[in-house]
């Protein structure tokens, strides 16, 4: 029944789209060729950060894809500037994006890459995740610039999220990649901090408040959304009140966004992955690394003891910068900009599709563990 109501639901959708689309001007136009993946959250990234740089988007899919589309696709398609065939081939397009290469193509391609962690070196663009897409807007990027300018911040440390045990701690998180979980991380630290250590406020209110009166300079503070949820557009204003962020994992792998929104206000992450971007974050330049919770226990408290305000501002400085030159809006664009600029016809972009990412790593570490064993 819920099958039938989604394929009804999308019918009407698309029956719309049709009567509202308009005539389709010819500018600069990406066609997305997205065989047997379903739409979900990198691709609306992906297609929003070219509708924001002024692209008209073409989509190929087939009536079965379209009606089997979620709520990401039909973001997709709702935009002024995206538009679909039920066709196998390009349009008069200048760029095509596709999962599935094909190099006698005409035109450019970009090839969407979902293999971030099984490579022993990346060839092409590598932007694996930036802002939750409900923030991918230029107006909170130039938000962003403003606030990574304020260095009187009335907290040394926050986090704020969702870290139920049921969604943020999964074994794969441990075993793939050697780090500890979200759910690990807090739990940890709520054990271990002493109580003057750490505030975890039930209300915005409360938490307000705790700003207004300078209570938690030497305090982690511990927000859970569940119970105290920041208002969408008031996020990145909490983001900047803090000198250093804590970044946990994401569901399973490493990557989360919070960790690139904190960069973007020159908060700082206490992170145990630097490696994983590309180039790798650098301790105490641009980012604080943990290598185990007790490491991480040490460096919490004294970062809420103030060792390391004098290093704040310069660090701050560096995590902007690296998130400017590297994970940016402008970034993107200026990678896409040279590629469409020079002779290449072929360029791979990585980006994290959380569950895709995982099982192709999986796949390469058994992989590796095979001809290790056929080695010996």
């Amino acid at each position: 029944m819920k099958i039938k109501l989604k394929y009804c639901r999308n019918i009407l959708f698309f029956l719309v789209l049709l009567i509202k689309r308009r005539r389709i001007k010819k500018d600069k136009c990406v066609f997305f060729s997205y065989k047997d993946t379903e739409l979900k959250r990198p691709t609306y990234m992906l297609v929003h950060m070219f509708a924001l740089f002024g692209w008209r988007i073409f989509f190929s899919s087939t009536l079965k894809e379209l009606l089997k589309t979620g709520v990401y696709g039909r973001k997709i398609f709702s935009k002024g500037n995206a538009d679909f065939t039920i066709s196998q081939t390009g349009c008069d397009v200048d760029l095509s994006v596709t999962t599935s290469p094909n190099h006698k193509s005409e035109h450019k391609e970009l090839v969407v890459d979902f293999d971030l962690f099984g490579r022993p070196e990346y060839q092409g663009i590598f932007f694996p995740i930036m802002f939750h897409p409900d923030f991918i807007e230029k107006d909170t990027i130039d938000k962003t610039q403003a606030l990574a300018q304020n260095h009187d911040r009335p907290m040394r440390l926050f986090f704020a999220g969702n870290f139920d045990k049921a969604d943020y701690d999964r074994p794969d998180t441990r075993e793939l990649f050697n780090i500890a979980t979200r759910y690990e991380i807090i739990q940890f630290l709520k054990m271990t901090l002493p109580a003057e250590n750490i505030f975890e406020p039930h209300s915005l209110a409360e938490l307000e408040e705790a700003i207004r009166l300078g209570m938690l300079r030497e305090r982690f503070v511990l927000c859970d959304t569940a119970i105290c949820k920041i208002p969408q557009d008031r996020w990145f204003e909490y983001l900047s009140m803090s000198k250093f962020f804590l970044s946990p994992p994401g569901v399973v792998q490493p990557f989360c966004h919070n960790t690139v929104e904190a960069m973007a206000v020159g908060t700082v992450p206490l992170l145990q992955y630097p490696e994983v971007y590309i180039p790798s974050l650098c301790d105490r330049e641009n980012c604080m690394v943990f290598r185990s919770l007790n490491e991480l226990f040490s460096i919490v408290l004294l970062i809420l003891n103030g060792r390391f305000d004098n290093r704040y501002s310069s660090m701050s400085f560096h995590s902007r910068e690296y998130f400017e030159n590297n994970l940016s809006l402008d970034a993107f664009c200026r990678q896409l900009d040279d590629f469409m600029m020079s002779q290449e016809k072929y360029k791979r972009i990585y980006i994290c599709q959380n569950t895709l990412s995982t099982l192709l790593y999986k796949k390469a570490l058994r992989r590796r563990n095979i001809e290790i064993e056929f080695d010996r």
